[in-house]
């Protein structure tokens, strides 16, 4: 009823003119923030520990309630009067204004509107059609995810968002409008995806392309990735609002991942505490539990800590406003938000049911970095309770010298570590490749990679000794650790050691046709000088990989019935060449007259 009272005020308001105009009473809202929203939010702005605490000293059990949630308090009001903005904007009492609202009061910085004491540089001017509940749903929607989600200083000018709901095509059309390149990956058919979703913001699934690259690789580098559906450092288990700062620093292996591989300095989760409790006791058991538990902090929005506000919030949200960027105001399992005095985000079905779809590598979500987190825990585990004086003696007994493991890498071997390698080095360039996939635990790769090098050393030097120049390079992967079982399942190697062949770039099919991987032994090896000559030759793009390196590959004139070119061949060495390559003479090394007739490129 009383968003419907004010809808009608303000039709009232546009049609009289503006000395007429009705003063409509401010909406105040409290943003409740929790789950990984709360701890994300916390450890990109809580900056100032150890300052004044806004709720007078309690018992621990309520201080627990307390830190459970945070809260920022959003004000929609008509200036009393004249009032002139930064920018130099004047407005009047017909202009409806948003803002944050200023906790300490009156002070530099804040300026009175309509009896509400705003933060100046929050604020931001209303379209005439947009409703206050539209507007403050769009102000808490781009507060974590657009705002604070992207660094002053970033250079790449690309977010990523995960997820295809509405908070996400909301996320990835603000970042658009906001001149950045913005991607939306989503495991959803385009079909499903909401309508309100510009075309500037390109869509990619979490595996991309037929060799199933990452989407994180696919994009190469980036600023910022705004996760809706799930929370892969784990902050969100954290229960105090302050905690999400020293979490931060703490788990610094996932944001160091996404630093070198992809420039990216921020990772944000918007998951709330709604989602989390769905995720963990399923869609069926959780709505009673997410019902009380919003009914609550909806209730006791006062209790909870009051976080520090964002600087030049209403940039942002003018730039977004002016574009006609509006996230709509919803409703959780309690109602409405436009009728409440708290906002406390829920929770969607198809949110929940792509979160559990998204396909896996290991302990993490396809795309995103695999990294060991555990807050709270210490990753050593402690060492049993000895006596002293034993402890003593251990301590101070010489120890004996371990010699240093040396890793000797060929300069005619390219290393691959992981898919931004392989996208970097083989799959941009459009290069030929001949890659060996091996495995820090494999007693066998250890055995083979002596000879893979020999063998590479020997085709960039030539048989005359001079290098040759066929482009064709020899490269090497490992599978070990979470960047090579990511590497692993792009390249389709479940086996190693094994070999796989790319050409311009895209791997070759096997003989098989199903994988694109062959495994390799001593003899399979001594092969590879063939199979990068076919692969160097005009027709490798028919080449028989299983077949030339387990030295079954046809040979004469069967060959070249097959393929349907043996009209072309104008020399009598098809029966007696036994190095044919499935269908073309690629360097042949046959003693005999046939290099000066043949035309198939015989070298």
């Amino acid at each position: 009823m009383r968003a419907a009272a004010r809808r009608l005020l303000l039709l009232a308001a546009a049609a009289l003119p503006a000395s007429r105009c009705l003063s409509l009473p401010p909406t105040r809202q409290t943003l409740v923030l929790d789950g990984a929203e709360l701890a994300y939010y916390a450890g990109r702005l809580l900056a100032r520990p150890g300052g004044p605490d806004p709720v007078p000293d309690v018992t621990p059990r309520a201080r627990r309630k307390r830190d459970r949630a945070g809260t920022v308090r959003l004000a929609a009001a008509s200036p009393d009067g004249e009032l002139r903005l930064d920018g130099g904007r004047v407005l009047g009492t017909a202009d409806r204004v948003i803002g944050l609202v200023a906790e300490a009061g009156p002070g530099d910085g804040t300026v009175s509107v309509g009896g509400a004491e705003l933060r100046r540089d929050s604020l931001a001017v209303l379209p005439p059609s947009l409703s206050d509940a539209d507007a403050v749903s769009t102000a808490s929607a781009c507060l974590l995810g657009v705002h604070c989600a992207v660094d002053t200083n970033s250079t790449n000018n690309r977010v990523v968002v995960a997820g295809g709901g509405d908070r996400a095509a909301f996320l990835a059309a603000a970042h658009a409008s906001l001149g950045r390149e913005a991607f939306l990956v989503t495991s959803r058919p385009r079909w499903s995806l909401p309508r309100s979703l510009p075309r500037s913001v390109e869509v990619v699934p979490p595996s991309v392309g037929t060799m199933g690259l990452p989407f994180a690789s696919y994009v190469g580098r980036f600023d910022a990735l705004v996760d809706t559906l799930g929370d892969e450092i784990g902050l969100g288990r954290s229960a105090d609002a302050k905690d999400g700062f020293d979490a931060l620093i703490q788990n610094g292996p996932f944001i160091a991942r996404l630093r070198e591989e992809h420039g990216c300095e921020s990772y944000v989760s918007t998951v709330t505490r709604s989602q989390q409790i769905v995720s963990r006791r399923g869609v069926l058991r959780a709505r009673g539990a997410v019902a009380r538990y919003q009914e609550e902090c909806e209730s006791n929005a006062g209790l909870f800590r009051t976080l520090p506000p964002p600087d030049s919030f209403g940039a942002t949200l003018q730039r977004l406003l002016d574009g006609g960027v509006v996230c709509r105001s919803g409703a959780n399992e309690a109602g409405p938000h436009a009728e409440k005095e708290a906002l406390v985000r829920g929770w969607s079905l198809g949110d929940s049911a792509e979160a559990k779809t998204w396909p896996r590598a290991g302990s993490a979500r396809y795309g995103f970095p695999e990294v060991d987190i555990s807050i709270g825990k210490s990753p050593v585990k402690a060492a049993p309770a000895t006596d002293p004086a034993a402890s003593a003696d251990a301590a101070t007994a010489p120890r004996r010298p371990q010699r240093p493991k040396v890793r000797v890498v060929s300069p005619h071997v390219t290393p691959i570590g992981s898919v931004a390698d392989l996208e970097r080095l083989i799959v941009g360039p459009k290069r030929r490749c001949v890659l060996l996939v091996t495995s820090g635990s494999c007693r066998r790769c250890h055995r083979l990679r002596p000879q893979f090098n020999r063998i590479a050393r020997a085709h960039a030097e030539g048989s005359d000794g001079e290098k040759e120049e066929d482009g064709v390079v020899f490269a090497q992967a490992d599978t070990s650790g979470p960047r090579g079982r990511q590497l692993a399942r792009v390249l389709d190697a479940d086996r190693v050691p094994s070999v796989v062949v790319f050409r311009d770039g895209r791997r070759v099919p096997t003989g098989a046709g199903a994988s694109s991987s062959v495994v390799v032994g001593r003899r399979s090896l001594e092969r590879l000088p063939r199979l990068a000559g076919a692969l160097a030759g005009p027709t490798a793009s028919r080449i028989d990989v299983e077949a030339l390196l387990s030295g079954t590959a046809p040979s004469g004139e069967r060959a070249f019935r097959r393929c349907g070119r043996a009209d072309e061949l104008r020399c009598g060495c098809v029966g007696r060449c036994a190095l044919v390559v499935s269908d073309a003479f690629s360097r042949c090394r046959l003693d005999c007259s046939c290099t000066d007739r043949c035309v198939l490129g015989v070298v």
